[in-house]
């Protein structure tokens, strides 16, 4: 089968469909199985085993409003890409926003390069691609997204989200979402910023990932349409870059400090060939993360406070709980 005829497969089981056993339909499901999908095979049919409702582009705009949709030049949803942050940027997205969401990702990447695992139909795979007019606070973009993806998740009933700086999401000490901006600037385009998301919705077992994480699933034990919180993240999430150049900083200090996971703790900071012991502070004027310190042992009572910028550092939580980037 090639990719067209794969998501097709997909669909159809999506919609519970039974779907007869024959030798191109088996290696088909073997892939789907492979890549996470909850598949059974039952009198030489094969149905799921877990409810699976698919991505919808006309169920996405259906949440949005009209000035929204109109805002969204492209809005696609394709069965299978590397990278939906690689894919969106061959779109042309003028002076409007492209949204690109995939089933599954085989080069899923967070920051640093790190892996992300993507397995077919369970989570969010989301790129946000437009162009950046004003570049006033552009260095703030992956907190306020990641702010904005928090509020998203108390519309829909999920009150415990933290923020570990600068844009992973934890809820009860496991990951459940990051967030990857990249940015380009030329002379003729001007500043093209992508907004990556990965968010564990529905994936309540797995194998791949090294670290503490949970889903949305796990926390509440229901099975969510994934179409609804696309629809409310793209409302909550383009209205914040839209209006970014009016930027309230006072509310969005307020807002970071109430869902900021590493506010108060201690942590092992890697900085180039240095490393050290320190306490988080919060987060600085310009989105650093600030932390302190004693620059030397013997004299506990100098200790100093410093500014961590996210290009350059690994920070790992030496309480509760151990934090991977």
């Amino acid at each position: 089968m090639n990719l067209d005829q794969e998501y097709d497969l997909f669909k159809k089981i999506c919609c519970n469909q039974s779907v007869k056993a024959s030798p191109d339909v088996d290696a088909t499901i073997r892939r789907f199985i492979e890549k996470g999908m909850p598949i059974k095979l039952t009198s030489n049919h094969y149905t799921l085993s877990k409810e699976t409702v698919s991505l919808s582009v006309d169920k996405i705009r259906s949440g949005l409003t009209l000035k929204l949709n109109s805002r969204i030049k492209h809005l696609n949803v394709i069965f299978e890409t590397c990278s939906t942050n690689e894919a969106v940027k061959a779109i042309s997205s003028e002076n409007n926003y492209t949204v690109l969401l995939a089933e599954s990702q085989t080069d899923g990447r967070g920051r640093r390069e790190k892996k992300w695992v993507s397995p077919i139909g369970e989570n969010i795979y989301l790129s946000i691609k437009f162009k950046l007019i004003n570049p006033a606070n552009i260095h703030f973009l992956p907190l306020i997204a990641a702010v904005s993806i928090c509020k998203s998740l108390i519309k829909l009933g999920i009150n415990n989200c933290q923020i570990k700086w600068p844009n992973d999401l934890y809820i009860d000490n496991k990951k459940l979402g990051g967030i990857l901006v990249e940015s380009r600037y030329n002379v003729d385009s001007g500043h093209i910023i992508i907004v990556g998301i990965g968010l564990n919705i529905n994936m309540n077992s797995n194998q791949e990932i090294d670290q503490s994480w949970t889903s949305l699933f796990n926390i509440t034990r229901v099975l969510f349409d994934r179409n609804i919180i696309v629809s409310t993240l793209l409302t909550d999430l383009i209205e914040q870059f839209t209006h970014i150049s009016e930027f309230k900083k006072q509310q969005f200090m307020s807002d970071w400090a109430s869902l900021d996971y590493l506010n108060g703790r201690k942590l092992t900071i890697i900085e180039g060939n240095a490393t050290y012991t320190a306490t988080s502070l919060g987060i600085s004027d310009e989105g650093a993360l600030l932390v302190e310190y004693l620059q030397n042992k013997n004299k506990p009572e100098n200790k100093t406070i410093k500014k961590v910028f996210s290009a350059d550092v690994s920070v790992k939580a030496l309480d509760d709980s151990l934090i991977k980037e």
